[in-house]
């Protein structure tokens, strides 16, 4: 027996089922560029992942800030680009259980921080076929991002449920507090085949 009445589930992108297989591709260009170990991604400052995520700026944009000390031409920051995503691969465990969550009658949506070229990343990867999603909100897209509540409430809105009838999945815990403020029940997604589970048992699937 159910110990919530859902009517919807909310799902994170990033750590959920989007996961990254190999750091190679940063790796690589660190070498290229004699930065120290991790030196790439602090490049990307929360400044310049904030504007990017909330589309202020666009992802070459982002890039040209972030690289702008090294002096890189155009054609070298977008190759950069696309080995720093390169190692992203889907999970198909976590993307079966959204399609039997989705079959199950219960309404899904996927709610994700993310820059402006997620949506076409998605599609071009194939994941499309995949993730049955009702809702799909990106934060570059929307102008807002997590933890912010007018994001969770927009896409609450557009699900036509409220924030007691849903289920939020996210792996970072001050997203997942929010969801909590708000009123869902959500969980904060570090083990996989526990909180799968925790899932399978919320929704009794």
């Amino acid at each position: 027996m159910q110990e919530h009445s859902f009517k919807a589930v909310v799902f994170d992108g990033g750590g959920i089922f989007s996961m990254t297989a190999d750091a190679g591709g940063d790796r690589y260009w660190e070498r290229k560029l004699r930065l120290e170990p991790g030196g790439l991604r602090r490049l990307i400052t929360s400044e310049i992942n904030r504007n990017a995520n909330t589309g202020l700026i666009s992802e070459e944009q982002a890039w040209e800030l972030a690289l702008a000390a090294l002096e890189l031409d155009p054609e070298r920051r977008a190759d950069l680009a696309t080995d720093f995503w390169a190692g992203s691969y889907l999970d198909y465990d976590m993307a079966a259980l959204i399609e039997r969550v989705h079959q199950a009658g219960y309404r899904t949506a996927l709610l994700s921080n993310a820059w402006i070229g997620a949506r076409l990343s998605h599609t071009a990867l194939g994941w499309d076929r995949l993730l049955k999603f009702d809702v799909q909100m990106f934060s570059a897209e929307e102008g807002l991002m997590k933890p912010d509540m007018a994001f969770y409430q927009r896409c609450l809105d557009r699900l036509g449920v409220s924030a007691g009838e849903t289920l939020f999945i996210d792996d970072t815990l001050v997203n997942v507090e929010a969801a909590w403020q708000l009123g869902m029940t959500a969980i904060h997604y570090t083990d996989k085949n526990r909180d799968m589970a925790e899932i399978e048992r919320l929704l009794d699937l």
